[in-house]
């Protein structure tokens, strides 16, 4: 579909890949700071980008994973604080709690063998 009008074609695009909710709140927003509402999008694409190389994940996207620490707050802080999804987070305190129980599982077997020699 070939538009003449650059603005209309940017319009139709945005409505196509949003609901219309979504789509009424970037107008508005858009109105709101008297700009068009791709200009919009871009600065938000931008800015989720920025937060992302700050930060390690994308809010409200990469949280999603974040559904086991429910109930952990203190964990998705670290998480935040370490700059890293708080689903590798979580994957990488049960790998470090495995470990640890391995090596302790591992410890009573060497004292068992020093006291019977």
């Amino acid at each position: 579909m070939a538009y003449k009008n650059k603005t209309h074609r940017n319009t139709h695009q945005l409505k196509s890949r949003l609901n219309d909710a979504a789509y009424a709140a970037l107008q508005a927003e858009a109105l709101a700071r008297e700009i068009q509402p791709g200009a919009l999008v871009r600065d938000l694409t931008l800015a989720a980008l920025r937060f992302k190389e700050d930060y390690g994940y994308l809010p409200l996207i990469d949280d999603v994973e974040s559904d086991e620490l429910d109930g952990f707050p203190a964990l998705g802080e670290l998480a935040r604080e370490l700059k890293i999804q708080p689903g590798a987070l979580a994957r990488e305190l049960i790998r470090s709690a495995l470990q640890a129980k391995r090596e302790q599982d591992a410890m009573p077997q060497t004292n068992d063998k020093k006291l019977r020699a």
